[in-house]
């Protein structure tokens, strides 16, 4: 298990991912996160695709920033992933929420009208894909909406 200070990365795809080609994905990004090489050591790495709707990407850098090549490397893998199975995972506009425990994605211009709609409100779970570590995604990862930088940046606009 990676410590809570690890790097991680979080890409949601567009649409959901058939679940024939989760273990495929989950091949290409293990086979990527086992050799995870900065600054030339190895580095220890991990990944999943989590709800059939996200990437997860993490690195223990030990303390040290990890090299932008190394990132930039594991951009290109999750851009490879999309192209080699028909996904979208840079999207950066559809955004996830938990309703009825149903996994469920919207644009996020739509959010205040789900909002006053009462489709969501302050309680709804929200997937929060900009936590940077991976103690942040063991706990603020899935919150209360109005915990999350869509309330404060979307809904609290005039």
């Amino acid at each position: 298990m990676l410590p809570d200070s690890s790097k991680c990365w979080i890409y949601q795809s567009s649409t959901e991912i058939p679940e024939e080609l989760v273990p495929a994905i989950r091949e290409a990004l293990e086979s990527y996160t086992s050799r995870w090489e900065s600054h030339g050591s190895f580095l220890p790495a991990m990944s999943d695709v989590l709800h059939r709707r996200f990437l997860l990407i993490a690195v223990d850098g030990g303390g040290q920033p990890v090299c932008g090549r190394s990132v930039d490397a594991s951009v290109r893998l999750v851009r490879e992933i999309g192209q080699r199975f028909g996904l979208d995972f840079f999207d950066r506009m559809q955004l996830a929420y938990l309703k009825d425990g149903q996994l469920r994605t919207a644009h996020q211009d739509d959010f205040p009208a789900l909002y006053a709609s009462g489709e969501i409100d302050d309680e709804t779970l929200f997937f929060d894909n900009l936590v940077q570590t991976l103690g942040e995604w063991r706990t603020n990862w899935l919150k209360p909406l109005k915990e999350s930088w869509v309330f404060a940046r979307v809904l609290a606009q005039p």
